[in-house]
């Protein structure tokens, strides 16, 4: 009830790209759940579900969305202004890193 997801669609509904943004903590968005399907990527669909997203946190008042990212898609953040924050860490078998960005 408090999440708000962007998905993409194709012209037959099929989802192609999602996303999620949550309330971290005030002021704080977290995005999450950030999927594009396979045949699609390098198509722009991740970078405009996260655009939406970011726009959705800077319109309701968050100063910073951060997001828990694979370490192999850390350059696809980065590339849109995302900074990593701390240690790599494990998450579902998988390296992450936290990353940031700032209004």
């Amino acid at each position: 009830a408090t999440a708000l997801h962007a998905v993409i669609r194709n012209r037959l509904g099929q989802p192609l790209a999602t996303g999620r943004l949550l309330v971290h903590a005030p002021g704080v968005g977290r995005i999450g759940r950030m999927a594009v399907i396979r045949v699609m990527r390098g198509t722009h669909l991740g970078r405009d579900v996260l655009q939406a997203l970011l726009d959705a946190a800077w319109v309701r008042g968050d100063r910073e969305v951060l997001l828990h990212a694979q370490c192999s898609a850390a350059g696809f953040y980065a590339r849109l202004g995302f900074a990593a924050r701390g240690p790599e860490f494990d998450e579902a078998g998988i390296p992450h890193v936290e990353m940031f960005r700032q209004r």
